[in-house]
C-alpha cells in the first residue's frame, strides 16, 4: 500500500466533522481558532447528528481550531478540542487525510483515523 501525504504547504482544502454519538444527551460545540479571526459561534448537536465545517487554508498563516464541547443536559461534562490543526503530523498521521473525523461518546472523545481505517481515543470528559 503506498502512503499518500496529505499535508501541503499550498493552500488546500480542509474538513473536520464532529458527531454526538453520546447515549442520551445533544451536544453543545463552540469553535473558534486560535487568533480569534473565526468564530462559529455555538452550535447545538442533536443525537446522531453531526456538526461540519470546511476550509481552505492560507500559505501565509497556520490554522488552530479550538472547539469546546458540552453535554446539553449536564453542562458540568466538558472538553476542549483541538478539532484541527495544520500540521504535517496532525493531518497525515493523526487524521490520515484532510478529513478529520470527531466522535463524541459518553467516554470521551475518539479520532478516526482514514489511513488506518478505525477511531482512536483521543481524551476523557473533564467536569467543569
Amino acid at each position: 500500500m503506498e502512503f499518500v501525504r496529505c499535508y501541503t504547504f499550498l493552500p488546500a482544502r480542509y474538513w473536520f466533522f464532529i458527531e454526538n454519538d453520546l447515549s442520551n444527551s445533544d451536544l453543545d460545540v463552540n469553535c473558534k481558532n486560535s487568533n480569534l479571526m473565526l468564530n462559529l459561534g455555538t452550535q447545538h448537536v442533536p443525537r446522531k447528528s453531526n456538526f461540519n465545517y470546511t476550509f481552505v487554508s492560507s500559505f501565509f498563516s497556520s490554522y488552530l481550531i479550538l472547539c469546546y464541547l458540552t453535554w446539553s443536559n449536564n453542562p458540568k461534562e466538558q472538553v476542549q478540542l483541538e478539532a484541527f490543526q495544520s500540521t504535517k503530523y496532525f493531518i497525515d498521521h493523526d487524521c490520515g487525510g484532510r478529513h478529520c473525523f470527531w466522535k463524541v461518546v459518553d467516554d470521551g472523545i475518539h479520532l478516526y483515523n482514514l489511513k488506518q481505517k478505525k477511531y482512536n481515543k483521543w481524551g476523557d470528559w473533564r467536569r467543569k
